[in-house]
């Protein structure tokens, strides 16, 4: 989890609805373990991982989460985003 996703940062980032990174932690194993994920490919040699939660988990009232991991299944990065609906 990179520190400048959580509401504490400066920076125009897209931020959890916390400052507690064990908070937005708990939101992103949610999303990983959720039947709604949808996998779809990234850049080359990663892919991405997109939850819609239903509530809001963003400081712009965001409700999913986007997950982008490697091919080895390591997690690079995650931030709040707004789905499709």
């Amino acid at each position: 989890m990179k520190n400048k996703h959580l509401s504490s940062f400066d920076g125009n980032y897209a931020k959890y609805d916390t400052a507690d990174i064990s908070q937005a932690q708990s939101w992103v194993a949610e999303a990983l373990k959720s039947d709604r994920a949808v996998f779809l490919p990234n850049k080359e040699g990663s892919y991405k991982i997109e939850v819609d939660l239903g509530r809001r988990v963003g400081t712009r009232g965001q409700e999913g989460i986007r997950i982008l991991i490697n091919d080895a299944g390591k997690v690079f990065n995650n931030f709040p985003f707004n789905p499709a609906r």
